[in-house]
């Protein structure tokens, strides 16, 4: 299960509603040391077990289960994990042996080189918990460095949207009119309210009146056009970090920066509106979850213009534990309500056996505490 590319999220999220999968609860501490400008992440997984579809998955995915947990062990000194808490089970980059590439080569290909080998990776122990389930933990130490060269090979792999432009371009050309940002913010600006007021009722929500993409792009005058044309032929969006502060300047025309910016702020608004707002009694436990995810994103967001575009900005590291912590606060609440849950984990544990080293008494709360301590806390 562990060897995919980021860019399949989409088809693992499929293919985890569909089979058997090695499941836990996860969460991921992440810090920034301004000194040596480098990011530490500690990854907690708990609970090791294997679900599906039905609480009784077949004996064959139990047997991938086992063989997906073992595989972890047997290479946990050259696997940089993926942000947990959104998939529910492990997610990582196999290096090679000298960590100097992918374990496999063709998935480095590209313009954007990163240099792997220059992530700390310090490997942890398997774990027994109180009711006999197993977990791991796993440090990673990142240089900022390295993190640029990851943002920029993402962006690289995410710019895709040359025909949509050119498709505009041509369709101006022909005396094709300009779109209306004012129309295109009241549709935007009133699916959100209704989608929120909607899911707060736990009611079926409506998404059939958002803005495509190709409206979006009617609204750019000529000047934004161009320079999107030209970003997307390179291939490559600029961004740039300053700390734990990740930007992405979005290169557009100072008059539609400044529309789009207004328009942003409103939807981030939105959500931190939502996400204070006193919940009605006997709230879902899914919808005070969002709650929290729309504060710990939208929060830790924010939006800035000049004369070269819009500038997007993300504090990396706020928003990674807000996320982390909602997160994993829900799945300890799923948990503890379904014993289930907990039997499948001891099944798990049993099944693997002695095919990975399990380190009887560790404190996983004092393994927190020391990697909190390398970062000055």
């Amino acid at each position: 299960m562990g060897k995919r590319s980021l860019g399949l999220s989409v088809v693992v999220v499929i293919l985890l509603s569909l089979a058997g999968c090695l499941e836990d609860d996860a969460t991921a501490i992440v810090r920034y040391d301004a000194k040596s400008d480098r990011f530490g992440v500690l990854t907690v997984y708990e609970h090791f077990r294997s679900r599906g579809p039905s609480s009784t998955p077949s004996t064959a995915n139990r047997s991938g289960d086992v063989a997906s947990l073992v595989e972890l062990w047997q290479k946990r000194d050259r696997i940089v994990m993926v942000e947990p808490s959104l998939f529910g089970n492990p997610i990582y980059i196999e290096l090679s042996a000298d960590h100097k590439t992918r374990a496999d080569p063709k998935d480095d290909e590209g313009e954007a080189k990163v240099s792997w080998e220059r992530i700390k990776i310090v490997p942890g122990k398997m774990f027994r918990d109180t009711k006999g389930g197993l977990g791991y933990y796993h440090e990673m130490w990142i240089p900022g460095a390295v993190v640029d060269q990851l943002l920029q090979r993402e962006w690289a792999d995410s710019a895709g949207s040359a025909d949509l432009l050119a498709a505009e371009h041509k369709r101006r050309a022909e005396g094709g009119a300009r779109g209306s940002w004012k129309a295109v913010g009241q549709t935007v600006r009133a699916a959100q309210a209704a989608w929120l007021a909607s899911f707060e009722k736990e009611e079926a929500v409506d998404d059939t009146n958002n803005v495509t993409t190709v409206e979006w792009i009617r609204c750019l005058d000529e000047e934004s056009l161009a320079a999107l044309q030209e970003v997307v032929a390179k291939r490559r969006f600029e961004t740039n970090r300053a700390g734990q502060r990740v930007t992405l300047r979005v290169p557009l025309s100072e008059s539609d920066a400044k529309e789009l910016a207004s328009l942003l702020s409103d939807v981030k608004n939105g959500y931190i509106e939502f996400a204070a707002r006193k919940p009605p009694d006997g709230e879902k436990a899914y919808v005070a979850l969002y709650r929290k995810l729309f504060k710990a994103v939208a929060g830790n967001v924010s939006l800035k213009t000049g004369t070269r575009g819009l500038e997007i900005s993300v504090e990396a590291v706020d928003a990674l534990n807000a996320f982390n912590a909602a997160m994993s606060e829900a799945r300890a609440a799923s948990y503890a309500k379904d014993p289930t849950l907990a039997a499948a984990a001891k099944q798990m544990a049993e099944e693997v056996g002695s095919k990975v080293v399990v380190s009887e008494g560790v404190d996983v709360g004092k393994e927190v505490a020391d990697f909190k301590r390398k970062t000055g806390e």
